[in-house]
């Protein structure tokens, strides 16, 4: 499986980066991991989406402050539910700007996805997002990274 990270706006810190990289690699053995940051940039509804992100065989993930909010475990057995669904080949991860998502986006997007009640500044949220994804292929491989 392929898993996609995706954000709109470009972060702020080159420490948040690092650790996301780490991440992403730390991801690498369970599946195929990436980070797509478009060049093109467009605000609002005109951001211009990647192309993988409307592939039939994509399952696309918003992160929205009104979308559903996952346990670690929940989220392994997510993950583990989409490993076994044959016509998903790709997840991509959306994470908007500093004004949320675009409304193409959200109209577009499988599920909505909340990773706190509370606002998170985008670099912190695009960091749990990537930890949180390791997190679950992590509980899935049984690796003892995730203490319950």
């Amino acid at each position: 499986m392929r898993v996609v990270f995706i954000r709109q706006a470009k972060g702020k810190s080159p420490e948040i980066a690092e650790l996301v990289a780490d991440y992403v690699r730390r991801l690498r053995p369970y599946c195929s991991a990436e980070i797509l940051e478009p060049k093109s940039r467009g605000a609002g509804d005109d951001y211009n989406l990647p192309a993988i992100w409307n592939e039939p065989s994509t399952r696309r993930i918003a992160l929205d402050e009104r979308g559903k909010q996952f346990s670690s475990q929940e989220l392994s057995k997510k993950i583990s539910g989409w490993k076994d669904e044959p016509s998903i080949k790709t997840v991509c991860f959306f994470i908007g700007g500093p004004f949320g998502i675009p409304a193409s986006v959200a109209d577009s997007a499988h599920e909505k996805w909340s990773l706190s009640k509370g606002t998170l500044p985008q670099d912190l949220a695009w960091l749990v997002l990537v930890e949180q994804v390791y997190r679950g292929f992590a509980i899935l491989a049984g690796h003892p990274y995730h203490h319950e």
